[in-house]
């Protein structure tokens, strides 16, 4: 069975300063690095947080630079800046750019020699039981990069932007901090955008190629807490709605950490950097077109995605509907999440011009390796252009 990385503890429903204040005393941490970007810090928070370390005794720096989509040679910089600064600790606090950013940022730190753009999970990196340790405290509930093994870094080439996913048990951060009202802040937009993500964690883990007990556990409930919460976490903004939807992202993070992702994230990666669009809702339009590819195309993977549907239903307590994708459309519609590129003003032709480009990405992605079906090319190019349209229509 494929392994399983898991966070040595995760604290749920504390307050994030608190939290952290008792994490840093806990380990007598001297010296600590926050990592975060500018959106979460003119929240204040990172600053209070920092504040509060300062007056326990502990020396804190701020670095609030990370882009979004983080670019490996950035982050190289960061690494060649921080060095010789002797950090015991990386507090990332932030969505999954600022996680991301963090491990590749630990990973160099503690290994000059390692390359975050060339990870395999089980091969030794030498920073397991390295300083600084990592401490992600995610601002989102979506991305899962805070129980996950994987990283995604922009590589920048010929003017171009090129997404590369790694993944390592080792970068699997050493303690998570599930503060629900940190998400709860989020921009609608972006919180609709990381629900859509971690639902995508959560079924394409379920039925991905190396699914195991453990990885379905995780996947199946977590996809039961988004539908059950996401709606009354956005309209209105119920903290136990927002802790379940916290817990949820981050249990399909460990999912896909032990299960791999499939189709909908290889065609992401390209396509969400050709067209500029958000990770978490580019990923939220590709999902239920690929859960009715394999409704029509692959029979064992729609005899697991029934079963999904038959606990939502019979569990769950939702309405009847024909398909699991009819049930994800649903609550597409009910959170403003779109699920097709029109919607997000793309129109077919588009598509069309770089579709075979994005197909033949795709199936390079490391990604796809983990599909439980992977398309051939034809397959994958009427796939993609078939993004603009209603998967229910027809």
């Amino acid at each position: 069975m494929p392994e399983a990385g898991f966070p040595r503890r995760v604290i749920v429903g504390e307050e994030v300063v608190s939290a952290i204040l008792n994490i840093v005393q806990y380990y007598g941490l001297t010296k600590v690095l926050i990592v975060t970007d500018k959106g979460v810090a003119s929240t204040g928070i990172p600053e209070r947080l920092a504040s509060t370390l300062r007056d326990s005794g502990v020396e804190v720096e701020i670095y609030d630079g990370v882009q979004p989509e983080p670019v490996v040679n950035e982050v190289r910089k960061l690494a060649e800046r921080y060095k010789d600064k002797g950090f015991e600790a990386i507090i990332a606090l932030g969505g999954g750019s600022v996680i991301d950013a963090s491990k590749a940022l630990t990973l160099i730190l503690a290994n000059p020699d390692a390359d975050p753009t060339a990870l395999a999970p089980f091969q030794p990196i030498g920073v397991e039981r390295q300083r600084p340790l990592l401490i992600a405290v995610p601002t989102t509930a979506g991305t899962g990069s805070d129980w996950s093994y994987a990283l995604v870094l922009t590589v920048l080439e010929g003017g171009e932007k090129r997404k590369e996913p790694a993944a390592n048990f080792e970068i699997v951060p050493h303690m998570v901090v599930l503060d629900p009202s940190l998400p709860s802040k989020a921009p609608r937009r972006v919180a609709v955008g990381a629900i859509a993500d971690a639902l995508g964690h959560a079924i394409e883990a379920y039925v991905a190629a190396q699914s195991n007990p453990i990885s379905d556990a995780l996947a199946e409930y977590s996809a039961r807490l988004i539908f059950r919460s996401a709606r009354e976490a956005l309209e209105y903004d119920d903290i136990e709605a927002w802790t379940n939807l916290h817990v949820a992202a981050s249990m399909a993070g460990a999912a896909f950490s032990s299960a791999g992702l499939g189709i909908v994230h290889a065609i992401a990666h390209p396509l969400g950097a050709a067209l500029g669009i958000h990770h978490g809702t580019i990923v939220g339009v590709i999902l239920p077109h690929v859960v009715k590819y394999y409704y029509e195309h692959a029979p064992n993977v729609r005899k697991k995605l029934e079963k999904l549907r038959v606990i939502l239903e019979s569990v769950e307590g939702m309405p009847s509907k024909p398909t699991l994708y009819h049930h994800i459309i649903d609550l597409y519609r009910d959170i403003g999440q779109p699920y097709t590129l029109k919607q997000l003003g793309i129109v077919e032709d588009q598509v069309a011009e770089i579709a075979e480009r994005i197909a033949e990405e795709a199936l390079h992605d490391p990604d796809i390796a983990f599909a439980p079906q992977i398309p051939d090319l034809e397959d994958m190019v009427e796939l993609i252009k078939g993004l603009t349209r209603d998967p229910l229509a027809g």
